[in-house]
């Protein structure tokens, strides 16, 4: 009688192992019907069921020890072999990998690359032990326009099943140039200045951000340049600054020059332009941050001498390098997020409006602005377009503006 029951039992297939999705699988098999299957961790019964195979999942949540289980139905049971379960050795195909430990990129960010198995990954970096950003995605970058300052960095990746802490890596902001070095030449017979010689100069190579406009207000605030106090405005501080006149940023850039200790560049009656509203005089033996001439800003805007005569400034496409009407869901954004033209230079066309230094014509008060903005059609885009001047003291959600400095200071 024994021996015929033995027909009936249901018997092991394959013993407890690891399936790729880290769960602990056995298989067995019957004559007929179903079979109720029992698992045990350590000797402790944990979870049961009915079918033809028996699965604890990984995402069940479990944990390491020695796994065993049993089949059975009404004609008898069958344990299986004890497996020994680590689940930090299970986990480990599942967590995040860091492919690329954080290194600089060349338009100054710092950027890892990870990846999973499947789904995406969190990260969250670190600088100096403080957690400073983080997302969700493949790869984990903080740009340098977005604030990155002189640190020791590191970064986590993580996921439900676990994280990884990349390399910690040094970054001296004051090694790296917020500005691209540009040669001088000729604007070209296309351009309404064609002609016209540019000498060497600096342009920033992003507009002035958000963020770096308030952290040299409140310092200008309290040495002597009151009129700065709670002007501009911004999304957040990666963004373009805007609502500044042309007042505002040029003793904004007077400002940034005294608190890094250079010579400002504007003056009035032969002092450094502080306040009111008035028409400065340029020092030109003075190192300090400066407004680009719509002669710069033009001959950077296309290139300088690396030019490919790109109707807007990097390319062709416009969706390729700048934020317009068409694709800016009506509002700037982040600076530095569309490509750079060919000397690196971000934004040049379209984001917001940059205020230049030069006047509309000697008997007018109005003031150059060049380059288009999130809330303009693509003609006002190209490098080329000189339609648009503003009153020194407008201010306007859709302007902003970049540095300039003398070449060599």
């Amino acid at each position: 009688m024994d021996y015929k029951l033995d027909a009936y039992i249901p018997t092991i297939v394959s013993q407890p192992s690891m399936k790729p999705d880290g769960a602990l699988s056995v298989s067995g098999s019957v004559v007929y019907g179903t079979f109720g299957y029992q698992w045990y961790k350590n000797g402790v019964a944990l979870a049961g069921g009915t079918g033809q195979s028996a699965e604890i999942p990984f995402s069940a949540g479990l944990s390491s020890g020695t796994y065993t289980v049993k089949l059975s139905n009404s004609f008898g049971s069958v344990s299986s072999a004890g497996v020994n379960f680590d689940r930090n050795v299970a986990l480990r195909p599942y967590i995040p990998t860091i492919v690329s430990q954080p290194s600089m990129t060349p338009d100054g960010a710092l950027s890892v690359s990870g990846s999973v198995v499947y789904g995406t990954f969190g990260y969250q970096w670190y600088k100096n032990g403080v957690a400073v950003a983080g997302g969700t995605g493949q790869s984990a970058e903080i740009a340098f326009y977005a604030g990155l300052s002189s640190g020791t960095y590191a970064v986590k990746l993580s996921n439900s099943f676990g994280s990884v802490v990349s390399n910690s890596v040094k970054f001296d902001r004051t090694k790296f140039s917020m500005f691209a070095s540009v040669l001088g030449g000729t604007l070209p017979g296309d351009s309404e200045l064609s002609g016209q010689v540019v000498s060497n100069f600096q342009i920033g190579k992003t507009e002035v951000t958000w963020g770096e406009w308030k952290t040299v207000r409140e310092w200008a605030a309290t040495h002597g340049y009151s009129d700065l106090a709670d002007v501009g405005a911004g999304s957040v501080d990666p963004y373009p600054v805007i609502n500044v006149s042309w007042y505002d940023v040029v003793k904004w850039c007077n400002a940034k020059s005294e608190k890094e200790g250079k010579t400002p560049v504007y003056q009035v009656s032969g002092v450094t332009y502080k306040s009111g509203e008035s028409d400065p005089t340029v020092k030109t033996s003075a190192n300090g941050y400066r407004l680009p001439t719509e002669l710069e800003w033009e001959w950077a805007a296309r290139g300088g001498r690396q030019t490919h005569g790109y109707t807007y400034s990097g390319s062709n496409d416009l969706n390729a390098v700048g934020w317009y009407s068409d694709n800016s869901s009506g509002a700037s954004h982040e600076v530095g997020t569309k490509a750079a033209n060919e000397l690196g230079i971000f934004d040049m066309t379209g984001n917001v409006w940059e205020w230049c230094w030069d006047l509309y014509s000697s008997d007018f008060v109005y003031r150059r602005l060049r380059g288009g903005s999130w809330d303009d059609d693509a003609s006002s885009a190209t490098v080329s377009f000189r339609g648009y001047i503003g009153n020194p003291g407008y201010r306007d959600v859709s302007t902003g503006f970049r540095l300039a400095c003398s070449s060599g200071q």
